[in-house]
């Protein structure tokens, strides 16, 4: 039977006269916990997503302009080839992607770039030669492309915040886990202490 002074000691105050050291120094196969290490998952989006820092605004700039180029381009194509006059409506998907990809602001500027691109500013007389269709069509696209932005930098940052949680919450159930295990191997070493 213990005694009552040994049957309140914790097992780590145990020492080893002969060392000085309790069992948790003695014992160093036991692991640290792994919430200590970043877990993997969320190493590798941090690598994946670096390009879209916030921090690296020039890369996120460049993306946003080769999306915006390369819808003009493609309505121009189709309007060349296939005489297809879309009114701007691939500037819509490339809009959504850009906000989707970096956040509600670039959206924006990709909408604002997509009616800029739109009017052709470079031509002399350019917004006075617009018909009311394509002036209907362009304020649509504005308008349309702000509401977009905002809905797809929404779900985004809440995708974000979605991922944070549960990359907390898979720490810390690792961390429950090793707790756990840990208090299981010390409850043995100290009944075969004793």
């Amino acid at each position: 039977m213990l005694s009552p002074q040994m049957s309140t000691m914790r097992p780590a105050d145990i020492l080893d006269k002969s060392t000085g050291a309790s069992p948790l120094q003695r014992w160093p196969h036991v692991s640290p916990p792994q919430s200590a290490a970043a877990p993997k998952n969320s190493v590798t989006r941090e690598v994946v997503f670096s390009l879209f820092s916030r921090r690296r605004w020039y890369i996120r700039a460049l993306f946003m302009v080769l999306f915006v180029v390369t819808a003009t381009l493609l309505r121009i194509w189709l309007d060349n080839t296939f005489h297809l006059h879309l009114h701007y409506l691939t500037y819509f998907p490339t809009v959504f992607l850009v906000a989707s990809l970096f956040g509600t602001a670039e959206g924006i500027y990709a909408t604002i770039a997509s009616v800029l691109l739109g009017i052709d500013p470079f031509a002399p007389g350019a917004l006075a030669t617009l018909t009311t269709a394509n002036k209907v069509a362009l304020v649509f696209l504005a308008c349309s492309g702000i509401v977009l932005s905002i809905v797809a930098g929404a779900l985004r940052s809440r995708t974000d915040r979605l991922h944070r949680a549960l990359e907390l919450l898979h720490s810390s159930r690792e961390s429950a886990r090793h707790d756990r295990r840990r208090f299981h191997e010390v409850t043995t070493r100290f009944n075969s202490f004793i």
